[in-house]
């Protein structure tokens, strides 16, 4: 088996909420820089396109969307 550490690391550093939008996001279509949209964009966004996660993963994931 081969382990890459750098990866580790790297996924290590990431909060939760940027490691979820990397996960669930990305399987259907390349991901967004955060600030692209507004804060009641994203909510718009993940109610449309999220209905496969858990309520919790959602706030994880909009906190982590809605910071400046």
């Amino acid at each position: 088996m081969i382990v890459i550490h750098g990866c580790q690391n790297m996924a290590a550093e990431m909060s939760r909420g940027q490691r979820l939008y990397a996960s669930k996001c990305s399987s259907c279509h390349s991901l967004i820089a955060p600030q692209r949209h507004s804060k009641d964009e994203w909510i718009q966004y993940v109610d449309k396109y999220g209905q496969k996660i858990t309520v919790e993963d959602k706030q994880i994931l909009l906190e982590y969307l809605g910071k400046r």
